[in-house]
């Protein structure tokens, strides 16, 4: 896995505000003693990359909270599209979409 220092900082805004705007998953300190991996609530994807900016040093949860206000609508994920999306304000009228999914329908190919 690339560490947080190996992607360029604008790279990095990007990839952070996307992971915890474009997610409804929870990562908490495991309930049982002596047990190392954070407890997940939600999807398992969604939890591992929450967990790979937490190892990064990002709060992911702080990210969640700030950009709240700037969510213009969100597209839950849904078995029939194989996507999830989230349109935030971006400045302006200027918008930003972060889109997760099945790669052939992401990318339309």
């Amino acid at each position: 896995m690339p560490g947080a220092l190996d992607v360029p900082e604008a790279l990095m805004e990007s990839l952070v505000e996307g992971i915890s705007a474009n997610s409804t998953a929870i990562v908490t300190p495991s309930k049982v003693p002596g047990e190392k991996r954070p407890d997940v609530v939600g999807s398992k994807t969604e939890g591992a990359l929450l967990i790979m900016l937490e190892q990064w040093g990002k709060d992911w949860l702080a990210v969640r909270k700030g950009v709240k206000p700037n969510v213009v609508k969100t597209f839950p994920f849904s078995s029939k599209k194989k996507s999830m999306s989230v349109l935030l304000n971006n400045g302006g009228s200027a918008k930003r979409l972060y889109c997760k999914g099945a790669s052939e329908i992401v990318l339309g190919t």
